[in-house]
């Protein structure tokens, strides 16, 4: 259930009822102890789509086509683009309530474009933003096209992390 109250259907049912996968996948991919896409029951932009859609997290088609303003992207850094692999969308200066980790921190709320949608990643950003993010999610291929178009490309001395896709 997301804070609105919107009951989110589960990743299973997401994937059972696209007609992505079977109850017998489903079955294999648990008692193996194994993503779907790990298997190739599905594609990896399934089962990231999927995975973001459970967490309310919407999923961007378009973001090649996307105009970008530069006072939104400059609010994330080169170093921090390419070594998170996110991307800026908009920002809301709308105020938001207090962080219950990060404290008091600037007002309003960044939204961001990943490949996935870890909590992980969400942590990592807002506290080293010192903003909320909200996660929006695309295609991998996609973002670092998207990256390289708005930032050039990544800097040797950038170490990109690694966020596990995750359910």
């Amino acid at each position: 259930m997301t804070e609105t109250g919107i009951v989110l259907p589960s990743y299973r049912d997401l994937l059972r009822e696209r007609g992505l996968i079977t109850d017998e996948q489903l079955a294999e991919a648990e008692a193996k102890r194994k993503i779907p896409f790990e298997l190739c029951f599905i594609s990896q932009d399934d089962h990231f789509r999927a995975s973001a859609e459970t967490r309310g997290n919407p999923w961007i088609d378009d973001l090649l086509t996307r105009d970008i303003p530069q006072d939104v992207l400059a609010r994330v850094t080169s170093k921090i683009a390419h070594s998170h692999l996110c991307l800026p969308l908009y920002f809301d200066p709308k105020p938001r309530e207090r962080h219950p980790f990060l404290g008091n921190y600037k007002p309003g709320m960044l939204g961001i474009v990943a490949y996935n949608s870890s909590l992980l990643l969400v942590d990592n950003l807002q506290v080293e933003l010192m903003l909320p993010v909200r996660i929006h999610v695309a295609r991998e291929s996609d973002l670092r096209k998207a990256i390289r178009k708005h930032y050039g490309p990544k800097p040797a001395e950038v170490e990109e992390l690694d966020y596990h896709p995750t359910y």
